[in-house]
C-alpha cells in the first residue's frame, strides 16, 4: 500500500538517490550544495510503498514574495521526480493533488514552478503568468563596469534588486541577505558567480550566471578558429538573472552580457515560469488593475473542491474583492461588467479564469532551485 506524506526534516536526504536518478545533468556538486542548503528549509512530499521505498517526491521551497502591498511565504514547486519504474502509473498526479489541496487548506493563494512538460501541468491548472517580462525599451547609455560580488556587498545588492524589481513588477521574489548569501554558494558550485556593475559609485548591475563547457559542434576544418575555442575548452554561459538599473532590450542584454564575461559564449536564461493559483478567495484580494473590471463567474476546478462555485469579483485600483453569490445571481450567458465591454464566459475553470485574473499583473518570480 502506498503512502503520500511529508517526510521530517531528519528524512530529507533520503530523497537523495531519487533526485540524482531523475537529474543525471546536475553535478556532485551541485547536489551536494542542494542538500545543504535547500532541504534544511524546504518540504518534500513524497509517495513511498509499504517498505519504504520512495517512488515520488516532489519539493516545495519557499520563497518570500511581494505581493503588492503584502509580503507572503510561498512555495515554488521543484525537484518534481518519478523513479523510472513507477512512471505512467498516476502517482505523480496523486501527490500533485496532494500538495495542492494542502495548500488551498492553509489559504496560500498561489504556487509556482518552471515546467519541464508544460502540457502536463496545464492540465493541472497551472498556466503561464501573461506579463513575465519586464524589459520594453533601449536603455540610456552609461557604463558599465563589472566586477564579482563579495559578501561585504550583500545589503547593497538587496537593496538595488528589492528597488528595481518594485519598479518593474507587481508579484516579485522579495531579497533579503540570505538570499543572494544562498545565490553566490549555488552559483560558485556552477562555476559561475555574481557580477556587480557600478556607475558614479552605485550598483547599476546585478548579474548571475553559471557556466559549463560548450557542447561539441559539428567537425569544423582544422586550425578554424571556432575549433580552436573548442579545442580550448570555451565556456557557456547561462545568464539566469540580469537585473539593470535601465530598461534595456533583448540585444542590448546580450550585448552588456558578452562584455561582462568575454571568454564565454552567451545564452540568456528563459524562465518562463507557471502559476497556479491554489486558493481563489485568498488570490483575488492581493490584485489590483488600472482597468477596473467586475464580474459574475461560475468557476470550475478539477482539482481543489474550495475553489469551485459562483462568484462576484471586482478589482480596481484599491484592491480585489471575491464574493460567493448564489446561482440565481445571474442566470445569462454572459458576465456582469463594470466600466468594459468585454464579455467574459460566465463559466470559467480555473486555468481561464487565473489567465483573465494576471492580465495586467507584471510578474517576476524566475528561479531554478
Amino acid at each position: 500500500m502506498e503512502t503520500v506524506r511529508y517526510l521530517g526534516q531528519e528524512e530529507n536526504q533520503r530523497t537523495r538517490e531519487l533526485y540524482e536518478i531523475a537529474f543525471p545533468e546536475d553535478s556532485r556538486e551541485f547536489v551536494d550544495y542542494y542538500y545543504t542548503w535547500k532541504t534544511k528549509e524546504n518540504k518534500i512530499l513524497v509517495m513511498e510503498n509499504e517498505k519504504g521505498v520512495i517512488q515520488v517526491m516532489m519539493h516545495l521551497n519557499p520563497y518570500q514574495i511581494h505581493i503588492h502591498d503584502c509580503q507572503q511565504e510561498i512555495p515554488y514547486i521543484v525537484a518534481v521526480a518519478t523513479h523510472p519504474a513507477y512512471r505512467r502509473q498516476g502517482k505523480m498526479r496523486k501527490v500533485m493533488e496532494r500538495a495542492l489541496q494542502d495548500m488551498a487548506d492553509k489559504q496560500i493563494p498561489f504556487t509556482f514552478l518552471l515546467p519541464a512538460d508544460a502540457a502536463y501541468y496545464e492540465s493541472q491548472g497551472f498556466v503561464f503568468s501573461p506579463c513575465q517580462k519586464t524589459v520594453e525599451k533601449p536603455s540610456n547609455a552609461e557604463e558599465w563596469n563589472w566586477r564579482s560580488a563579495k559578501a561585504e556587498d550583500i545589503s547593497n545588492m538587496v537593496e538595488f534588486s528589492n528597488k528595481i524589481l518594485a519598479k518593474h513588477c507587481h508579484i516579485y521574489i522579495q531579497r533579503d541577505d540570505f538570499y543572494y548569501q544562498r545565490a553566490m554558494k549555488e552559483t560558485e558550485v556552477e562555476n559561475g558567480g555574481i557580477l556587480l556593475s557600478e556607475y558614479r559609485g552605485k550598483i547599476n548591475g546585478i548579474l548571475v550566471y553559471g557556466t559549463e563547457i560548450c557542447e561539441e559542434e559539428p567537425a569544423m576544418e582544422e586550425g578554424s578558429l571556432m575549433a580552436a575555442s573548442k579545442a580550448e575548452g570555451r565556456r557557456c554561459a547561462e545568464v539566469k538573472e540580469l537585473l539593470l538599473d535601465s530598461d534595456a532590450g533583448r540585444e542590448e542584454m546580450e550585448s552588456l552580457c558578452q562584455k561582462a564575461l568575454p571568454d564565454c559564449e552567451i545564452s540568456l536564461g528563459d524562465f518562463q515560469m507557471m502559476v497556479r493559483v491554489t486558493s481563489l478567495k485568498s488570490f483575488v484580494p492581493t490584485l489590483r488593475r488600472e482597468t477596473p473590471l467586475a464580474f459574475q463567474v461560475k468557476v470550475k476546478d478539477d482539482i481543489i473542491e474550495e475553489n469551485n462555485g459562483h462568484y462576484w469579483i471586482e478589482i480596481d485600483k484599491r484592491g480585489g474583492r471575491i464574493e460567493k453569490v448564489s446561482t440565481a445571481f445571474r442566470q445569462s450567458g454572459t458576465g456582469i461588467f463594470a466600466d468594459s465591454h468585454e464579455k467574459i464566459p460566465l463559466e470559467m475553470d480555473i486555468s481561464k479564469l487565473s489567465l483573465k485574473l494576471l492580465e495586467e499583473v507584471r510578474m517576476n518570480v524566475r528561479e531554478w532551485v
